[in-house]
């Protein structure tokens, strides 16, 4: 009981002083300065404010959170395929499946690789083709012919980068 007695006295000293304070007996402060002034303006401030502002928080750091997460796991998603990929790869290379079902003895036959490259040939032709004139319709040539130029040469300069 001793002890709840000290304990109560400090309570009620500490009560009086506060609420002596919140009465406008400012007996524990001196002059107020300037600092002072200010600090208990940005308070005031703060907590006039201060569910716009825990609202605003909130919102802030869901949306930030949910574009982490959203980075994270697809990161972590295409870091999990790209493994898959790999590992299906090396799979396919070991048990030779295409030898097994004759793609490779059919693409020997065909020749598709010659193939492939005609038309991809063709392609690069017609899309250069249709570019061309285009570019010739809306007078864009000059442009066409640079853009051109520096996919084809780049400068060295930008092989530093």
């Amino acid at each position: 009981m001793g002890c709840r007695t000290i304990a109560n006295a400090g309570v009620r000293t500490s009560l009086s002083a506060l609420s002596s304070f919140r009465r406008g007996g400012r007996k524990f402060l001196k002059k107020s300065s300037l600092g002072s002034k200010v600090g208990r303006y940005i308070t005031g401030w703060i907590l006039n404010r201060l569910k716009t502002t825990v609202g605003i928080g909130l919102i802030v750091c869901m949306i930030l959170g949910s574009v982490f997460g959203i980075v994270f796991f697809s990161y972590k998603i295409a870091m999990g395929g790209k493994d898959a990929v790999i590992s299906l790869k090396a799979h396919l290379k070991e048990n030779n499946y295409a030898e097994r079902i004759g793609v490779t003895k059919f693409m020997e036959e065909n020749n598709i690789p010659e193939l492939i490259d005609n038309y991809t040939m063709k392609f690069y032709e017609a899309v250069s083709d249709n570019i061309n004139s285009l570019a010739a319709h809306y007078n864009v040539t000059d442009v066409v012919d640079g853009v051109r130029l520096y996919l084809i040469n780049p400068s060295p300069e930008s092989d530093n980068f």
